[in-house]
């Protein structure tokens, strides 16, 4: 897993940002950063070569795919305090056809994916032609070839989901192409405290 420390400051607590799958930091201007922010990307493996230790309390934000990373990650590090945590978008369970994208939509993303493809995805997470350049271009700082090395393991992974968590806020978009909204509906209905619904597709920056 990449990171990016993208402010710093004196402060004793973070927000650890899960990116979605094939994304990096260079999307960080889109994001609502505030105090130390560290943003997260490349779920190749969810190793991170940071040490934390240096703050006290974490609040953790995550889109997409990131939603799945972000409760692996912590099911692995325990000893993080965290203060709250918010996903957008997305599930943990994002090989389940009922609760998030389905095992067989992913694998048919990774046998087809190329360039071309590519900027069909853009357009499905942007959900309108206008909006669709910022997203495409947020994704051609990683190569095809990376995106879809990342997404295999994501897959494999899934055999081993993490532990269900209870976030504190989950955020439906109505119009997304990529996480049904029936889905994200169903799982949080039992997993979040507080689910919003709004107008928008799984591009929610």
């Amino acid at each position: 897993m990449r990171h990016s420390v993208i402010s710093s400051s004196d402060h004793r607590s973070a927000t650890l940002w899960f990116l979605g799958w094939g994304f990096d930091d260079a999307i960080a201007p889109s994001l609502d950063l505030r105090a130390d922010a560290i943003i997260l990307w490349d779920y190749s493996d969810l190793t991170l070569s940071l040490d934390l230790s240096q703050w006290d309390s974490f609040e953790i934000k995550a889109w997409s795919m990131g939603v799945w990373a972000a409760d692996a990650f912590t099911a692995a590090h325990t000893g993080l305090a965290i203060s709250r945590r918010t996903a957008y978008c997305g599930t943990p369970r994002p090989a389940d056809a009922s609760l998030g994208i389905g095992a067989d939509a992913i694998r048919l993303t990774i046998d087809n994916w190329c360039e071309a493809n590519r900027e069909k995805f853009a357009r499905k997470i942007a959900g309108s032609a206008a909006l669709a350049p910022l997203v495409s271009e947020f994704m051609r700082g990683r190569s095809t070839s990376s995106q879809a090395e990342e997404l295999t393991r994501i897959l494999l992974a899934q055999d081993f989901p993490p532990p269900p968590v209870t976030w504190d806020v989950a955020v439906v978009g109505r119009r997304d192409r990529i996480f049904p909204p029936d889905n994200q509906r169903l799982w949080w209905a039992n997993h979040a405290h507080t689910v919003e619904e709004r107008d928008i597709p799984h591009w929610p920056f």
